[in-house]
């Protein structure tokens, strides 16, 4: 409602539109397709850092929104969201302050954010509004045209940490080439409720990151972050799923938000877990799901069923990281 699709070639043409922008968003086998994420790190490959080693540093103090302008706009739309039933209160999240992702000592730093001060700007960034009218009349271009640079320091949002993670079934088929390997990759039809990204389809689950002090590095804090996205939205149990950390990003569609991404193996068959996911029904999340092969079609796939970038950007990730292993 809040995000319009159609803004975002234009965005990026005149901010992100440079040769070495272009190649630094590519993903996919051959690094062929614009994935609409930046500041892209990989956590297999070649070129793979180990996330055990990513430190989670915890600052002090609740994260404030410092632009008047951006602060009485995100009051309310978080209001109307309210209004609308599509946010709710829940657990704080937690906002990246900071990332040296790109040499040893590596680390994230973070801190408290309410949900709300976080949905009311990264969710809501084509939306006319007056206050903006000088600016182009949007969060998205007054955030841009006042902050051109896009380090997490600076940045005028609230960049609050997301996390997705595609669910694979892997089972044995037989045809005239012998036994394989064949997977299957789970897409949800995101609720009308939700939001963000509603009415959209997305990855098996996903979720912003809530905060907590708990973890000591960013291995510990994706399994465990996802680990309750996946138990709430699936309803799948800590012994039927395994989780590996594939990839941190930040997304220019929502604001440039970080986001990471995950492969979810399942111990389930396909039939096993479409039967878990059909006595679900009164699940808020999704209102209908659907499986996709992983074959040489997977781009096809992806553009058939429509998916969201957030889901695009995962299974391209995905297959990437199959390709390699």
């Amino acid at each position: 409602m809040f995000l319009d699709y159609e803004k975002l070639d234009g965005f990026l043409e005149r901010y992100f539109g440079s040769v070495e922008d272009r190649e630094a968003r590519l993903v996919g086998v051959d690094r062929s397709l614009d994935s609409g994420y930046f500041d892209i790190v990989r956590f297999f490959g070649d070129n793979k850092i180990n996330p055990e080693e990513v430190e989670i540093r915890y600052l002090s103090g609740q994260y404030k929104l410092s632009d008047s302008r951006i602060r009485k706009y995100a009051a309310r739309i978080e209001l109307l969201l309210r209004q609308q039933e599509r946010l709710y209160d829940g657990p704080k999240v937690m906002r990246l302050a900071s990332a040296n992702l790109s040499k040893p000592p590596y680390s994230l730093s973070v801190q408290v954010c309410d949900y709300g001060t976080f949905a009311g700007c990264c969710f809501a960034l084509d939306q006319p509004d007056p206050l903006f009218d000088r600016y182009g009349g949007t969060l998205r271009e007054y955030y841009k045209k006042k902050v051109p640079l896009s380090a997490l320091e600076s940045h005028p949002l609230a960049l609050c940490l997301g996390i997705c993670g595609m669910v694979v079934t892997e089972e044995q088929s037989s045809n005239c080439k012998g036994s394989q390997v064949q997977r299957h990759l789970l897409l949800m039809h995101r609720s009308e409720n939700l939001a963000s990204l509603e009415n959209s389809v997305g990855p098996s689950a996903a979720g912003s990151v809530d905060f907590s002090t708990s973890c000591r590095n960013l291995s510990e804090l994706s399994k465990w972050s996802l680990s309750q996205e996946i138990r709430e939205e699936l309803g799948l149990q800590e012994h039927e799923f395994t989780i590996k950390l594939l990839a941190y990003a930040r997304e220019i569609f929502r604001g440039e938000r970080p986001q990471l991404f995950c492969l979810i193996r399942t111990s389930l068959s396909m039939k096993e877990l479409s039967f878990r996911l059909q006595s679900l029904r009164h699940n808020a999340e999704f209102d209908s799901f659907e499986f996709i092969e992983m074959s040489d079609n997977l781009i096809d796939s992806l553009y058939k069923v429509r998916a969201n970038y957030e889901a695009a950007m995962n299974c391209l990730l995905l297959e990437e990281f199959f390709s390699e292993s």
